[in-house]
């Protein structure tokens, strides 16, 4: 065998197979929709109105110690801004109905909760407008896991009950 008919033969099948495993590589339909989906999760637009939680330390009393999480009320369509500063948390919140609009990583979120880490900086999620009405004022109760740069973790609480969200009625 010559060699220019030896390369035309490799050439050849080079091409086959590009033109075969090329449509085996894309995505099937289904995992094309679960990937349109999972996009579809992080919002683009800002919510109409933002309230801010701020994970912060400070010093009480010459102890350093994470500044207490006040309660924030936040309606259907506004974003709620969880703030760490050079610090990371965690936020665990035992509720589905929200959605990322930008920071944060890690994102998980089902029927009944949402989670989500917050690194160097801020996240902002959004109450989605078809959160449920099961009563006339929900208050839930998250938690916020945060760490000091390369410090241990520890469960940021204010007064007991922990952080809290009071959502009202539409």
């Amino acid at each position: 065998m010559s060699n220019p008919f030896r390369n035309s033969i490799v050439v050849a099948t080079v091409m086959l197979a590009v033109l075969v495993a090329g449509p085996a590589c894309r995505p099937s339909p289904e995992q094309q929709e679960k990937t349109e989906e999972a996009t579809k999760m992080v919002v683009q637009e800002e919510p109409t109105l933002v309230h801010n939680v701020v994970v912060n330390m400070e010093d009480v009393k010459g102890k350093v110690q994470w500044r207490p999480i006040e309660p924030v009320t936040a309606r259907r369509g506004e974003g709620i801004r969880f703030v760490v500063r050079e610090h990371t948390a965690w936020v665990l919140i035992p509720e589905g109905g929200f959605r990322l609009v930008s920071g944060g990583s890690d994102w998980a979120t089902g029927e009944s909760i949402t989670a989500f880490k917050v690194k160097n900086g801020e996240a902002v999620i959004i109450l989605d407008e078809s959160f449920s009405d099961k009563e006339d004022l929900r208050v839930i109760h998250y938690s916020v896991l945060a760490r000091q740069i390369e410090g241990q973790w520890e469960y940021v609480h204010g007064e007991n009950p922990p952080p809290r969200m009071i959502i009202p009625k539409k």
